[in-house]
């Protein structure tokens, strides 16, 4: 199974920062264990909206480690937009 998440270009303009938000995500996600390829970093232009978020499970990932990092995406945006 593989789970594609694409990030709404209102969310990434309302969290926008110095680098793009996927990265920004995968990076603060690393700090409690989980690893993350943005897509954002397959594109060479990393600021665009339309490219951000993260393929889940292409690696062969179980279920429950899938569901693992969906909840942590979830505490994440919670965390950050309230």
């Amino acid at each position: 199974m593989h789970i594609l998440i694409t990030l709404k270009p209102s969310i990434v303009l309302a969290l926008s920062s110095d680098m793009a938000l996927d990265q920004r995500i995968a990076l603060d996600l690393a700090q409690i264990g989980i690893e993350l390829s943005p897509l954002s970093a397959h594109y060479n232009d990393a600021s665009c909206a339309t490219h951000m978020g993260f393929l889940l499970g292409f690696s062969g990932a179980k279920e429950e480690t899938m569901v693992h990092i969906v909840v942590a995406l979830e505490h994440w945006f919670e965390k950050k937009l309230g």
